[in-house]
């Protein structure tokens, strides 16, 4: 199937924002709240591209697109996410609720709800936002995450397994409520932009007005409705927790993402730099593992060296993706499991 410039842009935009916000973690508390802004918009933007890709694949008739092959996908990002707990972060896995966990939990789901009418979707995201609202009211929020590391005593009780099924369902880093509602955008959004009859632009007023709408009206909230907005172990991203508003006002982002990608699309540079978005699972483990790096030497960041270190990353990483592109032009066929972590 074609590419779609316009996504692969916004993906990797995404990296970008992604590689800043992770290695911001670095900097010293508390973050600027501009920061705080645009470290929060990578996260929804990945989430919301792994639901509209299950749909592309399905809208698309691709022969693999088929429940068990987003089961096989999604258990694949889960090893994924297992494997940088416990290699890169020393810790217990399935127990911190990386982001991988829940796309890969959510890509199934988002499979089904391709299959829904978009009144229905519509419902669902409603419904799992709500949801994320009153767990977060009766269980409460904790503003630190729990962490196993692994090889120290652990004693299991009740009290232990519940916090575990909090992590996952209501204050982890990614919890299942309400990042699986945006899996589901992501499918509402692909049933909008590709149509029997071909791809339609969001680069229409009608978007951008929206999108706009969005963005404003979820800040105004998050202004006049004030809640706690933890920083975790350096992190400065807003859902922490993520509120009402803030869903609000990241659904209006990844909107304007798309209408200014494909407002842009035609730009030279971004044939340049799109490499990143084709390989973004391979950006996402390669980055983190540096940043480890960087933390056991370098913590906490000065601005200059942190935008120094920012820099390096991103092109040190597209040339990898450059060198990838090279690489899987050269082969006429991968096994899924290296297709999957090297972008096809």
């Amino acid at each position: 199937m074609k590419r779609d410039i316009g996504i692969d842009i916004v993906r990797t935009v995404a990296i970008i924002i992604m590689i800043g916000a992770n290695l911001g973690s670095l900097l010293p508390s508390p973050h600027a709240l501009w920061f705080r802004y645009y470290s929060s918009m990578a996260a929804p933007l990945f989430v919301t591209l792994a639901g509209m890709m299950v749909a592309y694949s399905v809208q698309g008739h691709h022969e693999s697109a088929k429940l068990s092959y987003f089961l096989k996908r999604g258990a694949f990002l889960i090893l994924c996410g297992a494997f940088i707990d416990s290699a890169i972060f020393g810790e217990i896995p399935f127990v911190s609720m990386d982001v991988l966990y829940v796309i890969g939990l959510g890509l199934p789901f988002a499979f089904l709800a391709t299959k829904q009418s978009q009144k229905i979707d519509v419902v669902l995201v409603f419904i799992l936002a709500l949801v994320a609202a009153a767990l977060q009211k009766i269980s409460g929020y904790s503003a630190e995450p729990l962490a196993l590391t692994i090889g120290e005593p652990i004693e299991l009780s009740f009290g232990l397994g519940r916090r575990i099924l909090s992590m996952w369902f209501v204050d982890g880093w990614f919890p299942v409520f309400p990042w699986l509602a945006y899996l589901i955008f992501g499918v509402i959004l692909a049933k909008l932009r590709w149509l029997p009859s071909g791809r339609a632009s969001f680069a229409e007023v009608k978007f951008l007005v929206f999108a706009g709408f969005l963005v404003i009206l979820g800040a105004w909230l998050m202004y006049v409705f004030p809640a706690p907005s933890f920083e975790r172990e350096g992190y400065a991203e807003l859902f922490y927790p993520p509120t009402i508003p803030f869903i609000i006002w990241s659904f209006g982002i990844v909107i304007l993402a798309c209408s200014m990608a494909d407002l842009s699309e035609a730009l030279a540079f971004w044939r340049i730099i799109i490499p990143l978005g084709q390989a973004s699972l391979f950006v996402y483990i390669c980055h983190i593992a540096l940043i480890q790096l960087v933390k056991r030497y370098l913590n906490p960041l000065s601005v200059d060296q942190y935008l120094l270190i920012y820099g390096s990353l991103v092109v040190g990483l597209l040339l990898s993706a450059l060198l990838l592109r090279v690489l899987k032009r050269r082969s006429k066929a991968m096994p899924d499991v290296l297709r999957w972590l090297l972008g096809s």
